[in-house]
């Protein structure tokens, strides 16, 4: 299916590996411009080059999203790169799995710099363009943790992900009438090569078979056992859906949220066990008078 992305220009944030890599990759082959983002310049533009040497055109801008002053460096050279930029897919971010009394504070605010005001901050200094020129995508790349309240092994990252959903919705109504969309893809696990790598180190250190096929059904059977797909996702079928929301074809779709769970909305996440601290001892009331 020809998603008429010939001539289209996107950034792709987080995308020097992982799900980002793939959204690039795909919306290359599709015809897009694609610059490519990341933090390790010589991961970013060895991925870069891999694409370029397929036949697509490509550009890599490089930077920390969640410092005011880079994100600003990361759109002027992703706008100069192809001469401004149609699709904006909000990926980067971090996935810290951490128990709720094992996370403080400091890590919520981290996770909601990199997963939620990182996007915003390229809102505001991308999408103005495209209200000039009448068209353009904003795409969110949220999580099925956003809406399974069971996730209480990583509280932080699945509330950071909800904001995104509500980033996602209420850009839609702001951009009523502009030819500007803006929605949201909710992947449920997504075997990544680097949470391939986090999960079998974890199982040899463990004593556990290191084979992928044991590792991910181990996964499955502590997080989310009797998902009807009976597997994790592949980060290719959520480029697809990205790329197909990020073309002309979804004209008429706009702040809407895509899931791609394999079901997990029917089972849900597996509530993992939790340890709460001990109160501090309180005073003896009483007193001198």
């Amino acid at each position: 299916m020809d998603l008429n992305l010939k001539g289209k220009r996107a950034l792709v944030t987080g995308s020097s590996a992982g799900i980002g890599a793939e959204i690039a990759r795909v919306l290359a082959a599709e015809g897009a411009s694609v610059v490519v983002h990341g933090r390790n310049a010589d991961r970013a533009n060895k991925f870069a080059a891999e694409l370029r040497a397929a036949g697509g055109a490509m550009a890599v801008a490089l930077g920390e999203l969640t410092d005011n002053g880079e994100a600003t460096r990361v759109a002027r050279e992703a706008e100069k790169a192809f001469g401004g930029v149609d699709i904006l897919v909000n990926n980067a971010g971090s996935y810290p799995i951490t128990a709720w009394w094992d996370t403080p504070p400091e890590v919520w605010l981290e996770t909601y710099n990199s997963d939620v005001v990182a996007g915003v901050r390229l809102v505001k200094l991308l999408v103005p363009g495209m209200i000039e020129r009448g068209w353009g995508r904003v795409i969110q790349i949220a999580s099925r943790a956003a809406t399974q309240g069971t996730a209480n092994f990583f509280p932080q990252y699945a509330s950071a992900k909800a904001g995104q959903l509500r980033i996602a919705s209420s850009l839609a109504v702001e951009l009523a009438g502009t030819g500007v969309t803006s929605d949201a893809i909710s992947p449920g696990a997504v075997a990544t090569e680097t949470f391939k790598s986090l999960y079998t180190k974890r199982a040899s250190a463990e004593g556990r078979s290191t084979k992928w096929d044991d590792v991910a059904r181990a996964w499955i059977d502590q997080f989310m056992p009797g998902i009807p797909l009976a597997r994790m996702l592949t980060p290719r079928e959520v480029a697809d859906i990205t790329a197909f929301l990020a073309s002309p074809c979804a004209d008429a779709i706009t702040g809407s949220d895509f899931i791609i769970d394999g079901g997990l909305g029917i089972t849900g996440f597996k509530r993992q066990p939790s340890h709460p601290p001990k109160s501090s001892p309180q005073p003896e009331a009483g007193g001198s008078r």
